[in-house]
């Protein structure tokens, strides 16, 4: 199978685990808060200086804000969570991409690249990222591109090359910072002379110079503009995100211990890479298991040293276990094929062929058991195919087949993205009384009225649901007629908002009580029209 060959299986694959069923799932915090600051580049053109609910955002740099507003723009309603998401769809798929040219880079063996691809568009983490629209996976994306053009300039000693890792990494921290610089490139560096001897960096010492320097200067140079012409606003974010790095989701050292579930269906083959007199061994026949296990810990260390801790923080750690796993998956296709796997692969193959096998052919009679609406055609279809997938996968284990064994679980991980993706958020966001705020968007009242809410900080998730700025209703004087009339979104009833004194003279129609969650709470928007 040829390079572009192997190129198009992986977009065929990026497809159904990023693209289809792109709408699904309700925007989170972190969502609404990138697609209000997309809407309001478009709709008052701040496009650098960046706004959330008319207020600076200064918080995150713009990248992937302005990749989503593009992608609103010139590809359609911003009322369409596909086009607000594929901005984020189309980066992982070129993640995975680059880590194809990476493995490349390191390997000569030509199905590797393909295996690693594969691995990686099929894992848990990558796959949640790329169909939520946060700045985290566009970080990552373009660092990983960063290191595969830096490791191809250290072979070749093309400029080219160079200025690409150096646009890439300036890239990345324009997504988010220098977070992926922390979390994925330096312990990339470490890892790299620890594998490869560290003669190897001083050589290529210069080379490296370059890209951190001007990587830096590309990727900090909206935030040095943004602080010379909004000091103020700027140093309060500064001393506002330094703040909260170190009493905000705080949770122990430990917090990552449990790193290699992440990786989703290939988590029993990252385990065993733990295990060093196997692993080294298995994969020491195709690579340098010294870097990838050290890329690895180093990099879930040095998340773990960051008192805030998020599921998703995890994320760069993703790249060097995609990476162990698909060279452990290689060693034990080649092993298997000429015959040579000892009892150890085959603990391996079993924990793992078990466990796949068990939870697909089991799967038909869980969503039966747990859904209360019962199957539609397309679950219940899907539910069965996987279902045999996972017997054919037990098949292939029996008969000693590893490679159809991988290929039989990509499309087990393809199957289930294709036509149960739907009633996944139906079992686990199950609300039948959900009355959306966005409902009411629309209406009259809202489109033709100012909104004000309760709060002093309102809820990101209510201001994307209600379609335009909210302001508290604390910054306006409500004895001036002139003020009225307006809309109020209060969590409270509104006697309990506003004074008798106030509510006895004016008119104050109700226009209805609404989630702005999309699972089933006590927290509810209340909408009233004061005239």
């Amino acid at each position: 199978m040829k390079t572009h060959h192997q190129i198009l299986l992986l977009v065929l694959i990026c497809i159904c685990t990023f693209f289809v069923h792109l709408n699904e799932y309700f925007p989170d915090l972190m969502e609404s808060r990138n697609f209000i600051t997309a809407r309001e580049m478009i709709q008052e053109g701040n496009w650098w200086n960046t706004t959330m609910n008319l207020e600076p955002r200064l918080e995150k740099p713009p990248l992937p804000t302005w990749l989503t507003a593009l992608s609103i723009k010139y590809l359609g309603s911003m009322d369409s969570l596909f086009v607000l998401r594929f901005p984020a769809a189309l980066s992982a798929m070129f993640m995975v991409f680059f880590f194809f040219g990476l493995i490349k880079t390191l390997s000569s063996e030509k199905y590797l690249p393909l295996i690693g691809g594969a691995v990686m568009a099929t894992s848990l983490l990558i796959i949640q990222q790329a169909r939520t629209n946060s700045w985290d996976i566009y970080t990552h994306v373009f660092m990983v591109g960063s290191i595969w053009q830096l490791l191809v300039s250290f072979k070749t000693n093309t400029f080219r090359n160079l200025l690409f890792a150096t646009l890439f990494m300036g890239l990345s921290i324009l997504s988010k910072g220098p977070v992926s610089l922390y979390a994925l490139w330096i312990p990339f560096l470490i890892a790299y002379g620890i594998g490869f001897g560290f003669n190897s960096l001083k050589l290529n010492w210069k080379k490296v110079g370059f890209v951190v320097l001007f990587g830096l200067l590309i990727g900090f140079s909206w935030n040095i503009i943004i602080h010379i012409t909004e000091t103020a606003a700027s140093e309060f974010v500064i001393n506002k995100e330094t703040t909260s790095w170190g009493n905000r989701h705080v949770r122990p050292f430990y917090f990552y211990l449990h790193f290699p579930i992440y990786i989703g269906i290939w988590a029993v083959f990252m385990i065993s890479a733990l295990f060093y007199k196997y692993a080294s061994t298995l994969i020491g026949r195709f690579g340098n298991y010294r870097f990838m296990i050290f890329w690895t810990l180093i990099s879930v260390l040095l998340l773990s040293l960051i008192p805030t801790k998020k599921e998703r923080y995890l994320l760069p750690a993703l790249i060097p276990m995609a990476l162990t796993a698909s060279y452990v998956i290689y060693g034990l296709i080649k092993k298997a094929e000429k015959g040579q796997l000892i009892k150890w692969d085959k603990l391996v193959l079993t924990i793992f062929s078990v466990i796949v096998g068990l939870a697909a052919i089991s799967l038909p009679i869980i969503l039966y058991l747990i859904s209360e609406k019962g199957l539609d055609l397309l679950t219940l279809l899907s539910s069965v195919f996987v279902a045999i997938l996972g017997v054919s996968g037990l098949y292939f284990w029996l008969k000693k087949n590893v490679k159809f064994q991988f290929i039989n679980t990509i499309l087990l991980v393809c199957v289930f993205c294709l036509g149960l993706i739907p009633k996944s958020e139906e079992i686990f966001y199950h609300y039948d009384a959900f009355n959306g705020l966005e409902s009411i968007k629309n209406t009259e009242e809202i489109k033709n009225n100012s909104i004000y809410t309760q709060s002093t900080e309102t809820d990101p998730r209510i201001v994307w649901q209600i379609g335009k700025p909210t302001r508290p209703i604390s910054t306006i004087d409500l004895s001036d007629y002139s003020n009225y009339p307006l809309v109020l979104i209060s969590i409270d009833t509104i006697v309990n908002v506003l004074p008798d004194s106030l509510l006895s003279s004016r008119e104050v129609k109700h226009i209805g009580k609404f989630d702005f969650f999309r699972k089933k709470t006590k927290w509810k928007a209340r909408v009233n029209l004061i005239k």
